[in-house]
C-alpha cells in the first residue's frame, strides 16, 4: 500500500521537474503533499481526482494542485502511452521564482480559487514540455549554473501559465462520474473529521461493510482505515501552520484524545506534533 502522504521540508526551498511516459503502467494513487505541483497532461486515458473534483483530461490541459490538496487517479485501471510532466515547487521556490516582483504564492492561490484546471494552446503546450525536459536533465545537476538553469525554465513555464489562467476560463470538472466509488470517496471527504466507521458508512449506503471496503479499495487503492487516517493527518499539518494549539488540532482533525494523536502523528511523520511544528517554524 503505497502512502498517501509524501512531504519536503516547507521551511527550505524545493524545486523539480519531471516528464514521464509509460508505454504501460498504473497511475499514482490517492496522496498529498505539502508542497505545489503544476501538473500537464499530455497523453493517456485517466480519471484524475482533485478536491473532490474529476477531470477527464485532454492534451494540453493542467492542473494546479496547492499544498494538502488530495489528488491522484480514480479508477485503478491500466493506462497505455501515458505522458505527463509535472513541476514542484516549496513556498519558498515560489518566492525566488518571482523575483521580487510579484507575490507568486498568493497570486497562485487567488488562481486556485476558482478551479484547478485549465488549458494551454498548442503552442504552449509544445514549449513547456520541452522545458519540463530540459528542467529535468538540469535537476539531477548539483552545480550551480544548471541549479540556475531550473530556475529559469520554471519560471518560464509559470509565466506561460499566470498568462493563460487569465485569459482562459477555469475547467469545470466531469460529471460522468456519478459512480457508488465515488460518492463514498465523497462522503469520507466530508465528513473524515467525525466520529466516523466502516459501519456508519456502510450503513448510510445501504451496502454491506465488507462490499463497502471492497468497493473503496478497489476505486482508490487506500483502506478506508488507511485513507481517514492520512486525511486526518494530513489536516492537523495544514492547521499546525495557524496559531491553534495542538490539542486543539487534535480534536478538530477527529482524534479522540491528544495520546491518539500522538501516536498516529509520530507514526505517519516520524516527529512528534511538537517538533514538528517546531521544524515549521525554524
Amino acid at each position: 500500500m503505497n502512502t498517501l502522504l509524501t512531504e519536503m521540508d516547507t521551511s527550505g526551498e524545493y524545486i523539480n521537474a519531471e516528464l514521464k511516459y509509460d508505454h504501460r503502467c498504473f497511475p499514482s494513487n490517492l496522496h498529498c503533499h505539502d508542497y505545489y505541483e503544476i501538473y500537464f497532461f499530455f497523453k493517456g486515458d485517466i480519471l484524475c481526482f482533485v478536491d473532490d473534483n474529476i477531470y477527464n483530461l485532454d492534451y494540453g490541459q493542467f492542473i494546479i494542485i496547492p499544498p494538502f490538496l488530495m489528488h491522484g487517479a480514480v479508477e485503478r485501471k491500466e493506462l497505455l502511452q501515458y505522458e505527463r510532466g509535472t513541476i514542484y515547487m516549496s513556498s519558498k521556490a515560489l518566492s525566488n521564482l518571482s523575483f521580487g516582483q510579484i507575490g507568486l504564492e498568493q497570486y497562485i492561490n487567488s488562481i486556485t480559487k476558482t478551479g484547478y484546471c485549465f488549458s494551454l494552446s498548442k503552442s504552449d503546450t509544445d514549449i513547456i514540455k520541452g522545458m519540463i525536459k530540459n528542467a529535468q536533465k538540469c535537476c539531477k545537476s548539483f552545480l550551480p549554473l544548471d541549479r540556475f538553469s531550473v530556475y529559469s525554465y520554471i519560471a518560464s513555464i509559470i509565466n506561460i501559465i499566470c498568462h493563460a489562467t487569465s485569459a482562459d476560463p477555469v475547467i469545470s470538472p466531469a460529471t460522468s462520474d456519478k459512480s457508488l466509488s465515488y460518492e463514498i470517496l465523497t462522503y469520507i471527504n466530508n465528513h473524515f473529521s467525525e466520529r466516523l466507521s466502516v459501519d456508519d458508512i456502510a450503513k448510510h449506503f445501504g451496502i454491506s461493510p465488507s462490499g463497502l471496503m471492497h468497493t473503496f479499495t478497489r476505486y482508490t487503492n487506500h483502506s478506508i482505515y488507511n485513507y481517514i487516517l492520512y486525511r486526518r493527518i494530513t489536516k492537523a499539518k495544514k492547521l499546525m501552520y495557524t496559531d491553534m494549539s495542538l490539542n486543539d488540532v487534535a480534536y478538530a482533525c477527529g482524534f479522540n484524545d491528544y495520546s491518539n494523536f500522538l501516536r498516529a502523528f509520530k507514526r505517519h511523520t516520524g516527529l512528534s506534533p511538537k517538533k514538528y511544528k517546531e521544524k515549521l517554524l525554524m
